[in-house]
């Protein structure tokens, strides 16, 4: 998913929902149907989020993932 091209770069910072743990980065990514924000890394490393079969197919085909 990283590999997906840079889509925006907005200039604020958040905070985890879940651990309260900020990200410094919010950087959104595409593969040109899909986008993505940069965060969303933290919540399937960390709190073991499922992304929907649609998309993990998807990006597979392009060769993001």
């Amino acid at each position: 998913m990283k590999k997906g091209g840079k889509y925006s770069t907005v200039a604020s910072v958040r905070k985890c929902e879940i651990c309260k743990k900020y990200e410094g980065s919010v950087n959104y990514y595409t593969d040109g149907y899909w986008i993505w924000p940069e965060w969303v890394y933290h919540y399937i490393d960390c709190h073991g989020l499922k992304l929907p079969n649609l998309f993990i197919d998807n990006i597979r085909k392009k060769n993001i993932l």
